[in-house]
Protein backbone atom coordinates (compact mmCIF):
# COMPACT_ATOMS: atom_id res chain seq x y z
CA UNK A 1 0.00 0.00 0.00
CA UNK A 2 0.90 3.69 -0.58
CA UNK A 3 0.70 6.69 1.41
CA UNK A 4 -2.52 8.33 -0.25
CA UNK A 5 -0.16 11.73 -0.70
CA UNK A 6 0.83 9.16 -3.78
CA UNK A 7 -2.30 8.79 -5.69
CA UNK A 8 -3.31 12.40 -4.73
CA UNK A 9 -0.15 13.54 -6.64
CA UNK A 10 -1.04 11.05 -9.58
CA UNK A 11 -4.19 12.42 -9.58
CA UNK A 12 -3.15 16.22 -9.85
CA UNK A 13 -0.23 15.19 -12.35
CA UNK A 14 -2.66 13.05 -14.51
CA UNK A 15 -5.31 16.49 -14.74
CA UNK A 16 -2.03 18.70 -15.63
CA UNK A 17 -0.79 16.61 -17.93
CA UNK A 18 -4.35 15.84 -19.81
CA UNK A 19 -5.28 19.77 -19.84
CA UNK A 20 -3.43 19.68 -22.75
CA UNK A 21 -5.83 17.63 -24.76
CA UNK A 22 -8.98 18.36 -22.55
CA UNK A 23 -9.24 21.53 -20.47
CA UNK A 24 -12.28 19.57 -18.97
CA UNK A 25 -9.89 16.76 -17.39
CA UNK A 26 -9.04 19.10 -14.25
CA UNK A 27 -12.53 18.21 -12.93
CA UNK A 28 -12.09 14.47 -13.65
CA UNK A 29 -10.42 12.14 -11.23
CA UNK A 30 -7.19 11.08 -12.86
CA UNK A 31 -7.59 13.48 -15.48
CA UNK A 32 -10.11 11.26 -17.37
CA UNK A 33 -7.99 8.11 -17.60
CA UNK A 34 -9.10 4.81 -16.37
CA UNK A 35 -6.40 3.88 -13.29
CA UNK A 36 -6.69 -0.11 -12.07
CA UNK A 37 -4.85 -0.24 -8.57
CA UNK A 38 -4.42 -3.88 -6.86
CA UNK A 39 -3.81 -5.71 -3.45
CA UNK A 40 -5.86 -5.98 -0.64
CA UNK A 41 -7.09 -2.45 0.53
CA UNK A 42 -7.60 -4.07 3.95
CA UNK A 43 -5.15 -5.83 5.21
CA UNK A 44 -2.00 -4.21 3.98
CA UNK A 45 -1.42 -0.69 5.48
CA UNK A 46 1.02 1.87 4.48
CA UNK A 47 4.34 2.07 6.54
CA UNK A 48 4.68 4.81 8.54
CA UNK A 49 7.65 4.80 10.34
CA UNK A 50 7.12 5.79 14.23
CA UNK A 51 3.72 6.38 13.27
CA UNK A 52 0.92 5.51 15.54
CA UNK A 53 -1.80 3.90 15.08
CA UNK A 54 -4.29 6.97 13.87
CA UNK A 55 -1.05 7.94 11.72
CA UNK A 56 -0.97 4.71 9.56
CA UNK A 57 -5.24 5.23 9.50
CA UNK A 58 -5.21 8.72 8.31
CA UNK A 59 -2.42 7.60 5.61
CA UNK A 60 -4.55 5.26 4.50
CA UNK A 61 -8.17 7.02 4.32
CA UNK A 62 -9.39 8.73 1.54
CA UNK A 63 -13.23 10.13 0.72
CA UNK A 64 -15.23 8.72 -1.89
CA UNK A 65 -18.83 10.71 -1.76
CA UNK A 66 -20.36 10.30 1.74
CA UNK A 67 -19.40 7.92 3.98
CA UNK A 68 -21.84 6.14 6.46
CA UNK A 69 -19.25 3.96 9.15
CA UNK A 70 -16.88 3.23 6.37
CA UNK A 71 -19.57 2.40 4.01
CA UNK A 72 -20.25 4.47 0.75
CA UNK A 73 -22.38 4.48 -2.58
CA UNK A 74 -20.84 4.37 -5.73
CA UNK A 75 -23.03 4.43 -8.87
CA UNK A 76 -22.06 2.33 -11.84
CA UNK A 77 -23.64 3.83 -15.34
CA UNK A 78 -25.85 1.52 -16.84
CA UNK A 79 -23.64 1.34 -20.25
CA UNK A 80 -21.45 -1.02 -17.56
CA UNK A 81 -23.72 -2.99 -16.23
CA UNK A 82 -24.15 -6.85 -17.89
CA UNK A 83 -27.66 -8.44 -17.42
CA UNK A 84 -26.86 -11.72 -16.44
CA UNK A 85 -29.75 -14.42 -17.93
CA UNK A 86 -28.11 -18.01 -16.61
CA UNK A 87 -24.57 -17.54 -16.80
CA UNK A 88 -22.42 -15.06 -15.59
CA UNK A 89 -19.17 -16.62 -16.49
CA UNK A 90 -20.67 -16.57 -20.41
CA UNK A 91 -22.27 -13.41 -20.01
CA UNK A 92 -18.52 -11.27 -19.18
CA UNK A 93 -16.96 -13.29 -22.03
CA UNK A 94 -19.34 -12.86 -24.56
CA UNK A 95 -19.71 -8.69 -23.51
CA UNK A 96 -15.81 -8.39 -23.60
CA UNK A 97 -14.93 -10.79 -26.30
CA UNK A 98 -17.95 -10.73 -28.72
CA UNK A 99 -16.08 -12.71 -31.66
CA UNK A 100 -14.58 -15.38 -29.56
CA UNK A 101 -16.93 -17.81 -30.12
CA UNK A 102 -17.93 -16.82 -33.49
CA UNK A 103 -14.59 -16.85 -35.31
CA UNK A 104 -10.72 -17.60 -33.60
CA UNK A 105 -9.17 -17.54 -36.80
CA UNK A 106 -7.91 -14.10 -36.26
CA UNK A 107 -7.33 -13.61 -32.52
CA UNK A 108 -5.62 -10.50 -32.46
CA UNK A 109 -8.36 -8.72 -30.95
CA UNK A 110 -7.76 -10.91 -27.97
CA UNK A 111 -4.64 -8.55 -26.67
CA UNK A 112 -6.83 -5.22 -26.67
CA UNK A 113 -9.43 -6.28 -23.90
CA UNK A 114 -8.88 -7.70 -20.63
CA UNK A 115 -10.90 -9.27 -17.84
CA UNK A 116 -10.49 -8.70 -14.02
CA UNK A 117 -11.18 -10.65 -11.81
CA UNK A 118 -11.91 -10.23 -7.99
CA UNK A 119 -10.19 -13.92 -7.00
CA UNK A 120 -8.27 -17.15 -8.51
CA UNK A 121 -11.35 -18.65 -8.77
CA UNK A 122 -13.22 -16.17 -11.26
CA UNK A 123 -9.89 -16.05 -13.20
CA UNK A 124 -10.02 -20.32 -13.29
CA UNK A 125 -13.72 -20.19 -14.50
CA UNK A 126 -13.24 -17.55 -16.98
CA UNK A 127 -9.91 -19.83 -18.23
CA UNK A 128 -11.85 -23.23 -18.35
CA UNK A 129 -15.03 -21.40 -20.46
CA UNK A 130 -12.61 -19.94 -22.59
CA UNK A 131 -10.57 -23.04 -22.87
CA UNK A 132 -13.71 -24.94 -23.57
CA UNK A 133 -14.47 -23.47 -27.00
CA UNK A 134 -10.53 -23.29 -27.78
CA UNK A 135 -10.11 -25.74 -30.79
CA UNK A 136 -5.88 -25.19 -30.65
CA UNK A 137 -3.75 -28.09 -29.87
CA UNK A 138 -3.01 -27.63 -26.20
CA UNK A 139 0.61 -27.92 -25.15
CA UNK A 140 2.58 -28.29 -21.63
CA UNK A 141 5.64 -26.00 -20.72
CA UNK A 142 7.65 -27.30 -17.75
CA UNK A 143 9.82 -25.42 -15.43
CA UNK A 144 12.11 -25.57 -12.55
CA UNK A 145 13.88 -23.30 -10.28
CA UNK A 146 17.30 -24.59 -9.45
CA UNK A 147 20.26 -22.62 -8.08
CA UNK A 148 23.66 -22.94 -9.94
Amino acid sequence: MMHKFFFEALDRSMRDIMRAKNPNSLDMTFGGKTVVLGGDFRQILPVIPKGTRQDIVGASDGTIGESLHGECEINIPEEFVLTCVEDPISTIVDSIFPMFRRDQSDIQYLKDCAILAPTLDIVDAVNEYMNDYNNAEGRTYLSCDSNF
